[in-house]
């Protein structure tokens, strides 16, 4: 089961991949979103998570990545 999680902070849970743009927090998947990086972009994700992440970002960011995750 593919499952990810968007701005993770330091949050590590077995079987999450997670992505951050901090790399303090050591996630798997290094970047600033939106958009999203070719890594997100060629995997099938049966869950996103983006716990308090969606509100970090303009409302045009955040529809934008919303996008991006649907299709």
């Amino acid at each position: 089961m593919n499952l990810l999680s968007l701005g993770c902070g330091k949050d590590h849970r077995p079987g999450w991949v997670r992505l951050d743009c901090n790399p303090d927090n050591n996630p798997e998947i290094l970047a600033t979103v939106p958009p999203l990086p070719p890594a997100v972009l060629e995997r099938r994700w049966h869950e996103v998570e983006a716990i308090h992440f969606l509100a970090s970002l303009w409302p045009w960011e955040a529809r934008e990545l919303v996008k991006q995750l649907w299709q």
